[in-house]
């Protein structure tokens, strides 16, 4: 588990079930994905099961 870091402009957390609507807006990119040198995700249920 990774601690929670907080200062009065960021909060870093472990990522959660929650963030996966987020998480696939910015993956499902190809914009984005070019630079992690990946496709784009095309299902929620991708992103889903990495945070499972």
């Amino acid at each position: 588990m990774f601690p929670i870091i907080e200062t009065t402009g960021l909060i870093l957390r472990d990522v959660t079930e929650k963030d996966a609507e987020d998480l696939f807006e910015y993956f499902s990119q190809e914009k984005v994905m070019s630079h992690y040198g990946q496709e784009a995700f095309e299902r929620i249920e991708d992103i889903q099961r990495l945070i499972a």
